[in-house]
């Protein structure tokens, strides 16, 4: 019988013990204590699950436990939490639109608006064409898809999509830094300075992920058989990115606004997001 609630990966406390009741015939003491003793003497080169496969089939004379732990776990589940960086101005078109791929045309007039019509920064139109040009190919590979990813976690170590927004934006901002030799930061400024650190929540159906995605729960699994084997208290943040064409509305379930945020662009520096207000939360707060 599957769960309504999502399935989010950082909050493994909560259905940890979930995942250790549907597997207690496989991963009894005797099989973890074997897998620490293995790993411990000998070490473990390869997938875990192989290790874990044998001594389970060694042990309780089950072929192919790994297999059946995944898929006991998976079908607890009816949809899969993901969270979506970004910086903008309001939630208000998600919330009503969902998220959608930005279109090359948009993004390029976007450029052109915030850093060819700023007196100060003084691009003109011949310059921010060459770095369209230049860039171009890399934006065509990326304008048909939405980015998320499945552990919250990561935005704590790259946190630049929070910070300046979109990756093609970023892209004109290095360029331009570039230009100038590495020493004028103010393009990024400029992006710092327009928008909202926000992080999109979204409860997606697993049903509906694309197929190339069929490994996310080995993924999952994998790290919660490493910290048993390793004894250890924590589950490691898991790196693993899910796009999607677009994401409809009734998919967007919250957002965050961080306090601050790390810069990987500029040393890991820590930002402090000075988020004063935001729309979609006061009319949140009002409803309660």
């Amino acid at each position: 019988m599957k769960h309504y609630q999502a399935f989010d990966y950082k909050d493994f406390l909560k259905w940890l013990p979930c995942f250790i009741e549907q597997s207690s015939d496989l991963l009894t003491k005797s099989v973890i204590q074997i897998v620490q003793n293995s790993i411990g003497a000998y070490g473990v080169s390869g997938e875990i699950f192989s290790l874990y496969d044998s001594v389970i089939f060694e042990t309780l004379k089950i072929p192919n436990g790994t297999k059946i732990l995944v898929e006991r776990f998976r079908n607890q589940y009816s949809s899969i939490r993901l969270y979506h960086g970004t910086r903008l101005d309001s939630m208000a078109s998600i919330f009503q639109h969902g998220l959608t791929p930005g279109v090359p045309e948009k993004l390029e007039t976007r450029a052109k608006e915030m850093f060819g019509k700023d007196q100060f920064l003084g691009v003109s139109d011949e310059m921010l064409e060459l770095v369209f040009k230049k860039l171009r190919p890399h934006l065509s590979r990326q304008a048909d898809r939405v980015f998320t990813s499945v552990d919250l976690r990561n935005f704590e170590r790259c946190g630049h999509y929070l910070i300046y927004g979109s990756e093609f934006l970023q892209w004109v901002a290095a360029e331009l830094q570039a230009n100038d030799g590495f020493i004028n930061e103010s393009y990024h400024k400029k992006l710092r300075s327009k928008g909202v650190p926000t992080i999109v929540v979204i409860d997606y159906p697993i049903d509906d992920l694309p197929d190339r995605y069929s490994d996310f729960w080995d993924r999952v699994i994998d790290n919660v058989l490493w910290m048993l084997a390793e004894n250890r208290k924590n589950l490691w943040c898991l790196d693993y990115t899910i796009t999607l064409k677009s994401i409809d509305p009734k998919y967007i379930v919250d957002h965050i606004h961080p306090s601050e945020v790390v810069d990987p662009l500029f040393g890991n520096l820590v930002r402090p997001t000075l988020v004063s207000n935001c729309e979609s939360c006061e009319k949140h707060r009002s409803m309660e």
